[in-house]
């Protein structure tokens, strides 16, 4: 799946092909956006049998006009849907990216408060909400602002 910023929804493209072609590039309705950058990582590089090889993990400032509402969202099947979501901060935001850590954790570095600040903010999985299987329970882990 390609994933693009564009104003009010994330357009996206599939490739069947490992990225030999792609399919027209569509509006994402479930997805609004203020055409800023988001970020798109799978949750597990485990073999595609295993049931987490097919979860996304996905954060973007979730408006359709402001960069504002900085939200990560799950999805449980390649991002046919996205039924998962948590604002991670409601305020000004802007550039996100996310990466998976060595404990199983995640962390999102973005921009804050009208690109004054730099901020990481690690978190376990089950923080984002129960959905897809496999889950442990847990909450909120930790935010560095620098």
């Amino acid at each position: 799946m390609l994933n693009v910023r564009a104003k009010p929804y994330r357009k996206v493209a599939y490739s069947s092909d490992g990225g030999e072609s792609w399919s027209a590039l569509q509006d994402d309705k479930r997805l609004i956006d203020p055409d800023d950058n988001g970020s798109i990582i799978r949750y597990s590089e485990r073999s595609d049998i295993d049931a987490e090889a097919h979860w996304l993990v996905f954060s973007n400032t979730a408006d359709t006009s402001h960069r504002r509402n900085l939200t990560v969202r799950l999805s449980c099947d390649d991002g046919a849907t996205w039924p998962i979501a948590r604002t991670v901060d409601p305020g000004p935001a802007a550039y996100s990216t996310l990466a998976r850590l060595q404990d199983d954790r995640f962390a999102l570095l973005y921009e804050r408060d009208e690109y004054k600040y730099m901020t990481i903010v690690t978190f376990d999985p089950s923080w984002v909400g129960p959905g897809c299987p496999l889950f442990p329970p847990n909450r909120f882990v930790n935010i560095l602002r620098v």
